[in-house]
């Protein structure tokens, strides 16, 4: 009987993953489906609890939020919150509960990448349809219009994570992962990442092969050949900021913007009362989400943050943007105002701690992902759609909780030989 829970078990990741990509919708099934696993497990005495010191600070995470919500002046608004951000709570319980037996994840690395294939062809049926009757040209195929379910810097995060499990799957001999199929694949999510066309995502996208890169060939040939290959990253990271025409503009709009920025941060909020682009909002939302946690450096309460940041934006003069009620476009600043110091301090914790079950035991997927969440965070508010919430949440604490089993495995081995 627990080799049919570990059998289970092996696929219920993947469905969980599937449904968060493709039908996001209904990822309250996905949660309903761990249980039947818990309690047949329990029953059988086939599973045990394992918690991490990443749960750990996802839950407090949540409870911030809880408590933040007795002062809140709107209890609907607070109720949403703490309704959607269910899954730091939730995750960490249910994936806490691990098969004792080993468990071969290569179905569910399986029907995550079917999950990619899914949204790939939606978003180019969608981007042929815009194409067609939009009048777009190749815009039609970039941005919002390809990435049809989720925001686009949400869908590059689940690309970035299917080319490494390709990558994964390659390495370790998964069955059925063959270079004939692997190679292409890889191929069409690199593409498709770039599709996606998000600022914060491009950069992430250029700056971690090339380290990788760098660091490959530091290996294979030394210091004179990693120096020149330090040469080679800079000048294709040159050429695509200056010569491919849509990454050049965005980057050219962020730099004007924000040379401009520096010379005043406050001068140039007061007169910019009508921003034309992302880049200029973002400044302007950094700088009153900045004012605002200087005023209340102890957190504003759940579901007070619009309220607070559109007096701070009207005593600036900037009426149009209070109107837009955009949150910060930063999570770390997101956090500060609303819940606080501890809050931010908690939202540290999960990323100080997923680096180092990452670091300390070599799962570099973990490290990607939380570098990838570390750095997405500067330009936009991850944790505040069910987009980023569950997918972020799900993915650090299911490869955490890999590492650790295998872990427990090769302990467990090496007792039993000692034994023998």
């Amino acid at each position: 009987m627990s080799g049919k829970i570990t059998v289970y078990y092996s696929a219920l990741p993947g469905i969980f993953a599937f449904l968060m990509l493709v039908f996001p919708k209904l990822i309250a099934l996905g949660f309903i489906l761990f249980l039947p696993y818990i309690v047949w497990g329990a029953i059988q005495k086939s599973i045990r609890f394992q918690w991490t010191y990443l749960s750990t600070f996802f839950v407090l995470f949540y409870l911030l939020y809880v408590i933040y919500a007795l002062y809140t002046r709107h209890p609907d608004w607070a109720g949403r919150y703490i309704e959607n951000k269910l899954s730091f709570i939730i995750l960490p319980i249910l994936l806490a509960f691990r098969p004792k037996e080993k468990v071969n994840y290569g179905l569910s690395i399986g029907l995550y990448l079917l999950g990619l294939l899914f949204l790939l062809i939606q978003g180019y049926i969608a981007s042929v349809h815009a194409y067609l009757n939009k009048g777009l040209g190749l815009n039609s195929f970039l941005s919002s219009e390809f990435s049809v379910v989720h925001h686009p810097t949400y869908f590059s995060a689940y690309l970035l994570v299917g080319i490494a499990l390709l990558i994964y799957g390659l390495r370790t001999g998964l069955p059925y992962f063959k270079k004939m199929w692997v190679y292409p694949l890889g191929g069409i999510l690199f593409i498709a990442y770039f599709q996606c066309l998000s600022l914060a995502g491009i950069l992430f996208g250029v700056t971690l092969p090339g380290i990788l890169f760098v660091r490959f060939i530091y290996h294979r040939w030394g210091k004179i050949a990693a120096a020149s290959s330090v040469v080679l990253v800079s000048v294709l990271m040159y050429l695509s900021v200056n010569y491919i025409p849509r990454i050049e503009g965005e980057w050219n709009g962020a730099i004007w913007y924000a040379k401009e920025y520096l010379e005043d941060p406050q001068g140039y909020v007061k007169a910019n009362t009508s921003p034309e682009s992302g880049s200029q909002e973002r400044l302007i939302m950094w700088t009153i989400a900045s004012q605002a946690f200087s005023v209340y450096p102890l957190g504003v309460g759940t579901g007070n943050v619009d309220e607070v940041l559109g007096t701070f934006l009207r005593k600036s003069g900037q009426y149009k943007l209070a109107a837009k009620e955009l949150n910060p476009h930063n999570q770390y600043l997101q956090t500060a105002v609303e819940i606080g110091v501890l809050g931010f301090l908690a939202l540290l914790g999960i990323l100080c701690s997923a680096f180092y079950y990452g670091v300390r035991y070599r799962n570099w997927i973990v490290v990607i992902l939380a570098a990838n969440l570390a750095f997405n965070m500067l330009f936009e508010s991850m944790l505040q759609r069910q987009s980023g919430i569950v997918f972020y949440t799900f993915l650090l604490l299911f490869f955490v909780f890999i590492t650790l089993d295998r872990k427990q495995l090769r302990s467990s081995s090496n007792s039993v030989s000692e034994t023998v």
